[in-house]
């Protein structure tokens, strides 16, 4: 066999030590030894076996390593290793990632494949664990006039497609504006990426931004903030069924019976049901569920886009202007979206909208509206309008209502 290559015996018990390195550094206790006892009596050869106590659980499994490429027979004598020794995982560090029979029979059986050169990957975006700096706080100024915004609206450039048959063919009377700022959340790191039936497990690097008042994922459009649906309303979730993802991310793939054991839960198929409606788990067949793909194919950061703008990001609590408040804790975001990546910085930036008041008045019957629209390119944000009215955030738009009606003007932030 060749020695001190990637392929040769060498190689691969160089990327077992860089595995160990790795589950160290993740707080995993590892103990490599020759063998393993499992519940039969038999002494199973293996390299290392690894656990972490998660508090409600405890996570332990096994390495083996091959200086072969797997084949089914490797991966069916891994799966016995598992259940004789009640292991959660098996990882194989192989030369190679096998073909898609095996990939698929591994995956299925909860054995892990993994090459040198995915561990030296690993490496790279790892690193250390991530040590946060104190969350700050940032917003954008306007680019846009409240005044130019409200002569759109005075004009009826947007309002057919707001007010629909509504208001056709009746007149209407804008108000005033003000500006408001909604907080989100920015994470910047690395984001995995893995296909349904992978080659490779990948790594980009992002800055992924989610709304403090509903917890949706914010991407930008055309230039304007927008919500990503398939992400949309994750502060919704109970705690427990983030419990139960985080759980099913530190797997890879769970039956829902292993889910129920681990974390001591009975029924948890109607939790399974809620993350899979929010995008978050696919179920893979029978019982068996994964952690879904990010639906990050087009994703634009908003910060990137302002920052593309020039718009002026100023340090702090914007100092004008009503902020919407921050319903979504931080804490909850950074757990759901830390099973998709590793994130080492992050900040809340304050992005600015306008919320137009346009009055109509018929028969002696008054209707005040309120549309919603980017500061920073002008234009509408009607799936922002959906989520806040849904939300207790709504009140402060009856507050901007309010204050229109008894003062009028338009609000500038500059």
């Amino acid at each position: 066999m060749a020695k001190n290559k990637e392929h040769g015996v060498e190689g691969i018990s160089r990327a077992v030590k860089s595995l160990v390195e790795l589950l160290l550094d993740s707080g995993f206790r590892v103990e490599c030894k020759d063998g393993v006892r499992g519940a039969s009596g038999t002494i199973w050869k293996v390299d290392c076996v690894f656990s972490k106590d998660y508090s409600v659980f405890v996570l332990n499994g096994v390495i083996l390593s091959s200086p072969d490429p797997p084949t089914i027979s490797l991966i069916e004598h891994a799966y016995t290793i598992k259940n004789d020794t009640g292991s959660d995982k098996v990882i194989v560090v192989a030369p190679e990632p096998g073909d898609r029979p095996i990939k698929s029979l591994a995956r299925k059986l909860g054995v892990v494949i993994l090459t040198p050169t995915a561990i030296k990957r690993a490496h790279l975006r790892t690193g250390e664990e991530p040590e946060w700096k104190p969350i700050e706080a940032f917003h954008f100024l306007p680019l846009v006039s409240g005044r130019h915004v409200a002569e759109l609206v005075d004009k009826g450039t947007v309002l057919q497609s707001f007010l629909g048959s509504l208001f056709q063919g009746r007149r209407h009377k804008v108000l005033g504006a003000r500006v408001a700022y909604i907080p989100l959340l920015c994470l910047h790191g690395f984001v995995h990426t893995l296909d349904k039936e992978p080659e490779t497990l990948e790594a980009e690097e992002s800055s992924l931004c989610f709304d403090m008042v509903s917890g949706s994922l914010v991407s930008a459009d055309e230039g304007s903030i927008t919500i990503v649906e398939e992400w949309s309303k994750l502060g919704e979730l109970s705690d427990d069924a983030v419990e139960v993802l985080r759980y099913l991310g530190s797997m890879g793939t769970c039956s829902l019976s292993g889910l129920e054991e681990a974390l001591k839960k009975e029924d948890l198929e109607l939790v399974m049901e809620v993350l899979q409606d929010y995008g978050l788990v696919d179920n893979i067949g029978g019982d068996n569920y994964r952690i879904a793909k990010p639906p990050l194919e087009g994703y634009v950061s908003p910060v990137e886009t302002a920052k593309e703008k020039r718009a002026r990001l100023v340090k702090g609590l914007p100092g004008c202007g009503t902020a919407f408040p921050a319903l979504v804790g931080s804490d909850k975001l950074e757990k759901i979206v830390g099973i998709h990546g590793l994130f080492k910085e992050k900040a809340i930036i304050y992005y600015p909208l306008y919320v137009v008041v346009v009055l109509k008045e018929r028969a002696g019957k008054r209707i005040e509206t309120a549309m919603m629209f980017d500061a920073l390119s002008g234009k509408r944000v009607e799936d922002f309008e959906e989520v806040i009215a849904e939300t207790p955030a709504i009140i402060e738009v009856d507050k901007i209502i309010n204050d229109v009606v008894e003062k009028g003007g338009i609000e500038e932030c500059a």
